[in-house]
């Protein structure tokens, strides 16, 4: 029995404007949605328009050209459900949300989110449930408050004037429990005070938390599920001579009185407060300053996991298999690669980074076939993607495409691939992709597999037989290098003539038409 291992396979998938010229926007927004890839693409004369990239046809399909000519638009977030897709375009005066239906190739308006600049809102003001699209809309009469909709105008509705009159309640920090079928969020209420709120689409349904806040300035909450409650973070205030920021931490099964404070917490005059929950079995783990804690989300059930007095501050925090990985920034300025073994607790430093920008977007960290993919300069190189298992030795340089190219962008994984923004200098600004490519030779079968392939001696060609329908086969050598690639008409059985193809073994991939990717191995005889 030979091994199977993984072989890197890095490409551009397909350049709409040859040569220098990018195709992608250097920034794009970069999403997934119904099997394919949201971002912002030049048509030739569109400007960087909303548009998705499907893999199966390997096609880019413009959604709408938002801004006519070739000005482009401006795209500054997403969301989706299995059915819908939202995305927000900044206009120049205010900021539009769009829809785009599921097996539908185009995107519609739906309303108007406000006549300012929310440009830096980001993903923080909104959040979506299997039916509603929850945000903080905008109308003259009350200022911005809480809505929802269905993916219409006329499903677009006020669900509560928070701050009644033409002041703003400010609905943000969004979160959908799943469980609870609820939304939680931070809202202005009518006293003028900072309070953290629950909303089940519903007038009556929509209630403070907290009763009698005293919070005046913008308490940053963080929610996060825990079982089936809330936990979530706020800050309390100050110290008198503010060399201190305190933060409280609550536990909440969606009432009032079933809102109990657990923990407090001491925090540097300028914290970003507590953040990144990570639950973990019956633990959620979380960092603050230069500290990281678990909690078992009871009263004072908070313990410390790991300090260190040279990190200025932890920067983000992920789970990778037993292990949390994190990102920490040294007094030195340096930037560091850490991670803490949840079953000893024992943590140690993986690798210096000299610059990166992550932690602050989801694409700047990705989980793929159990390691960590991320974008830093390290040892005094320019950008290049690297991977991490959590452990020195697993944690190296996985991609780069040209020592003097410092951009890469957009980590995201769709269909067991890894997609990215790069720019090559050739081609310009493009999408890339990674497929990790199974190579090898063992004598077991491969036991998730829905396909058949045998060698027919009549007419010297492989015979594929699969349960459900192919639209693409491709056939690789044991390097990993691909001499085969073929896009059919859906099909349940396909055949591939072998008259040029030497005798030894091959990998062949098939692709199904709901974005299945599956691999065997394939011999060909003398």
């Amino acid at each position: 029995m030979l091994s199977i291992s993984l072989t890197a396979q890095c490409r551009i998938v397909n350049e709409l404007i040859k040569g220098p010229n990018p195709s992608i926007n250097d920034y794009s927004i970069i999403d997934t949605f119904n099997g394919k890839l949201f971002l912002t693409v030049e048509h030739g004369t569109t400007g960087f328009e909303p548009s998705l990239y499907d893999p199966l046809l390997d096609t880019f399909i413009l959604l709408k050209d938002l801004n006519f000519g070739n000005q482009g638009s401006n795209i500054i977030g997403s969301i989706g459900n299995a059915n819908k897709f939202y995305f927000k375009s900044y206009n120049g005066i205010g900021t539009d949300l769009y829809v785009v239906y599921k097996n539908f190739n185009i995107a519609y308006k739906v309303t108007s989110l406000s006549n300012k600049n929310y440009y830096y809102l980001g993903n923080t003001d909104w959040t979506i449930s299997p039916n509603y699209l929850y945000f903080s809309g905008f109308s003259a009469p009350y200022g911005n408050e809480l809505y929802k909709t269905e993916g219409s105008s006329l499903t677009t509705q006020l669900i509560l004037d928070i701050y009644p009159g033409t002041t703003s309640s400010e609905p943000n920090s969004f979160y959908y429990n799943s469980k609870q079928n609820a939304i939680y969020f931070q809202a202005l209420n009518s006293r003028g005070k900072y309070v953290p709120m629950i909303s089940k689409g519903t007038l009556s349904s929509t209630k403070e938390l907290i009763k009698n806040s005293i919070l005046q300035k913008n308490p940053g909450i963080i929610f996060s599920s825990f079982y089936n409650q809330m936990i979530f973070s706020l800050r309390s205030g100050q110290s008198l001579h503010q060399d201190t920021t305190y933060y409280k931490l609550y536990r909440s099964d969606g009432t009032e009185k079933g809102t109990i404070e657990i923990d407090n917490f001491n925090l540097a005059y300028n914290s970003g407060g507590l953040r990144d929950f990570v639950q973990v079995d019956s633990l959620i783990y979380f960092w603050a300053d230069n500290k990281i804690y678990f909690s078992n989300g009871k009263l004072f059930g908070t313990k410390l996991l790991y300090e260190n007095s040279d990190i200025y501050k932890i920067i983000t925090l992920r789970k990778v298999q037993n292990k949390l990985v994190f990102i920490a920034e040294f007094h030195n300025t340096k930037v560091y690669l850490g991670a803490s073994d949840l079953a000893t607790g024992g943590t140690e430093v993986l690798t210096s980074l000299e610059y990166s920008f992550l932690g602050f977007e989801k694409s700047d960290l990705v989980e793929f076939n159990n390691k960590l993919y991320f974008v830093a300069s390290i040892h005094g190189s320019n950008d290049e993607i690297w991977e991490s298992d959590g452990t020195q030795a697993g944690t190296k340089k996985f991609f780069d495409i040209d020592p003097d190219i410092n951009f890469y962008s957009g980590l995201t994984v769709l269909n067991s691939k890894l997609y990215f923004i790069a720019n090559d200098r050739q081609h310009g600004t493009e999408l890339w992709v990674y497929e990790p490519i199974i190579t090898g030779t063992s004598e077991e079968k491969n036991a998730e597999a829905t396909f058949n392939v045998y060698y027919s001696n009549l007419d010297k060609s492989a015979v594929i037989q699969s349960a459900s329908e192919i639209h693409h086969v491709e056939m690789y050598d044991l390097n990993g290098q691909k001499f085969y690639s073929q896009r059919i008409l859906p099909s349940n059985h396909f055949t591939i003539a072998l008259e040029s193809i030497v005798s030894g073994i091959y990998i062949i991939q098939i692709t199904s038409t709901n974005g299945t990717m599956q691999t065997k191995k394939f011999i060909v005889p003398d």
